[in-house]
């Protein structure tokens, strides 16, 4: 990871000191301890760790953990929520330069790639498996954003609910530190896998429209033809080996949207479009 890469902006520090005042939802991290089946005594490495949230999850399994991230406002609020796990922050060198190649039983990266420049993508996952021992484990987990869910999700945001859109974001995250669309989920996970690291386990998060879910009708997505079901996926997570990994594991999550009514300020917007 170049220093390019690496600079904190205004996003990152204006975010993180928000969110330094609130609770973070911990589902998710469930659901990746659950996959990882962290031991007492291993190391794990968070990679993109935030506030630290997911980081002391690790350390409560009694892992060894270590967490590091670009934003120094992030490392330091978590340092002060969790002063029993260690935090770094990037400083642009290798990342095994900064923690140490194959020092890890497990590494996880979540909601962190699409952050990447796209040149530098594949010099990124390198750094990562350089980073696991052999038969470590690696959870990702990424945002789909270039498909017909995503731009259907952009418009309601602007339109609907009212939100501004930053310059320069790309989703309907409005995130303006995105910097590119991930479109392939089975493309992306080949990337890994030519850096030695298998997949395991992969689950895909599809969006379904609201009003089909509370008729019960959701399933309906899975009669779809997969090239019109890929319109709809908006998330993946995968669970890579490095080295010999077990049998491959498909699952499919789906998830109702639509349901939150537009506010008074996208409603203003509306009726202007229509005007």
């Amino acid at each position: 990871m170049t220093g390019a890469t690496l600079q904190e902006t205004p996003y990152y520090q204006a975010h993180f000191a928000h969110a330094a005042g609130r609770d973070i939802e911990s589902r998710k991290h469930q659901q990746i301890l659950a996959w990882l089946q962290l031991q007492p005594g291993e190391r794990a490495l968070d990679v993109g760790c935030g506030l630290g949230d997911l980081a002391a999850a690790m350390s409560a399994c009694g892992a060894d953990v270590v967490g590091v991230d670009i934003s120094a406002v992030a490392i330091e609020e978590a340092q002060k929520r969790y002063p029993a796990v260690q935090f770094i922050v990037l400083d642009g060198t290798p990342l095994q330069q900064q923690v140490g190649a194959g020092q890890f039983d497990a590494l996880t990266c979540v909601q962190v790639l699409e952050h990447i420049p796209p040149g530098e993508v594949d010099a990124f996952i390198e750094q990562l498996a350089v980073c696991l021992r052999d038969g470590g484990r690696l959870l990702l987990d990424v945002p789909v954003t270039d498909n017909l869910s995503d731009r259907w999700l952009m418009f309601r945001n602007q339109h609907l609910r009212g939100m501004r859109r930053p310059p320069g974001a790309i989703d309907s995250s409005f995130n303006p530190t995105h910097l590119w669309k991930i479109s392939n989920l089975e493309q992306l996970v080949e990337r890994f896998v030519r850096r030695g690291l298998q997949p395991e386990r992969v689950q895909k998060l599809y969006y379904i429209p609201w009003v089909l879910d509370r008729l019960r009708w959701g399933g309906v997505m899975r009669c779809l033809p997969v090239r019109w079901r890929e319109q709809c996926l908006k998330g993946g997570t995968v669970l890579f080996r490095k080295g010999t990994a077990q049998a491959l594991v498909r699952t499919e999550r789906f998830s109702a949207f639509w349901s939150d009514p537009p506010g008074a300020r996208g409603l203003a917007r509306l009726k202007k479009l229509l005007a």
